[in-house]
């Protein structure tokens, strides 16, 4: 009855119903290992195993499901709980500061917590104390009695009353800290973590990475316990990284490659620029063909004010430009058709450009 009533809490707090006095026993284990759970059923953490012929005491079946046992957790046997709601004393006590506080097999909440609740008042025996880089600092407690483990109930033979001496004086011996237990993808990712991280330091090509990439992609994220988990995604996460140095180490191999043909083409180009315009300027010399800033017929206007130009270049009946020459005499060329060199002003005041005259050719009648 001690044992049984005191498990009671933690039982219902699944949807059980409570076990008869009766299917209180001690019981022996009859597999090689077997696996004692926080919760009943596979989806649930093993938190630790025994071996086969040791000893338990059997609270009763899950009501829910009677092919699994609830175990009574042996003396000595501990879990975690977040600092917050613990405040911790001296000798090692700690008080908890809240109404039913969660017990977790790992100090994480990603973990399954175990049956029962921490009660606000209640002194729990702190042996450890760890500081995590997501969820803060949590406590290492010795599990009350009342917080029951599950196991499959096939692999557990009836020997006795709970009150069984053997029993008793096994689970006083205490045994170590509750510890998840290794699934196959977490042996798998142990052991490919260390080669993998090796061979992403040494990769020089995309096709490296990828194969690094394939083999840790191949283990079921599923299958890892919390804590694998987070180092896969760490894993893939520098095998990104690692991708993005490498696409940038062939980026600028590349883009020097490029830069190195982009300069020779332009070169190149420079090279046959300088030719042609070499020879454009031997050409127009050979011809001797001479700009005309504007060609026209000479005419010239009596201005008796002498404000403005009095030579003007008509181009048919429209006057184009006035003209202005200081080493020529424009008179010479009233009546012709020349074409003109030099500087027009178009700000001379007048609505139309003027020519600065530097040099003046009479034209061959069209």
């Amino acid at each position: 009855m001690r044992l049984l009533g005191a498990a009671l809490t933690g039982i219902l707090l699944l949807g059980t119903t409570a076990a008869a006095d009766d299917e209180t026993f001690a019981g022996e284990v009859t597999a090689s290992s077997l696996n004692l759970r926080a919760g009943p059923g596979e989806a649930y953490q093993p938190v630790v195993t025994v071996n086969k012929g040791a000893k338990v005491i059997v609270l009763g079946s899950y009501a829910n499901d009677p092919s699994w046992s609830l175990i009574e957790v042996p003396a000595g046997y501990s879990a975690w709980v977040s600092a917050e709601l613990v405040n911790k004393g001296e000798g090692g006590q700690g008080e908890v500061m809240a109404s039913r506080v969660l017990v977790r097999p790992r100090p994480s909440t990603r973990y399954h917590q175990l049956s029962g609740r921490l009660e606000k008042g209640e002194t729990v025996s702190i042996l450890e104390e760890r500081k995590t880089d997501s969820e803060g600092t949590w406590y290492r407690i010795r599990v009350p009695r009342r917080f029951p483990l599950y196991a499959a109930a096939r692999y557990i033979k009836k020997i006795g009353p709970a009150s069984l001496a053997e029993v008793a004086e096994e689970a006083a011996k205490g045994a170590p800290a509750l510890t998840v237990q290794d699934t196959a993808a977490d042996t798998k990712f142990r052991k490919l973590e260390p080669d993998a991280r090796a061979k992403l330091k040494t990769a020089k090509s995309a096709a490296e990475v990828e194969l690094v990439r394939k083999s840790v992609a191949e283990i079921d994220r599923t299958q890892l316990s919390p804590d694998n988990q987070d180092k896969r995604v760490k894993l893939l996460s520098d095998v990104l990284d690692r991708e993005r140095v490498l696409a940038m180490e062939e980026l600028k191999a590349k883009e020097t490659e490029l830069n190195a043909a982009l300069d020779q083409k332009l070169a190149e180009i420079d090279r046959k620029y300088k030719r042609r315009l070499a020879e454009i300027r031997e050409e127009f010399e050979k011809e001797k063909k001479p700009h005309y800033v504007a060609t026209g017929i000479v005419k010239w206007v009596p201005d008796v004010v002498g404000r403005y130009p009095a030579y003007r270049l008509i181009e048919g009946d429209t006057m184009r430009y006035y003209l202005i020459a200081n080493q020529f005499d424009l008179g010479r060329f009233v009546g012709k058709r020349v074409g003109v060199i030099g500087i027009t002003d178009p700000e001379s005041g007048t609505g139309y450009e003027t020519v600065m005259v530097k040099r003046i050719e009479i034209l061959a009648d069209e």
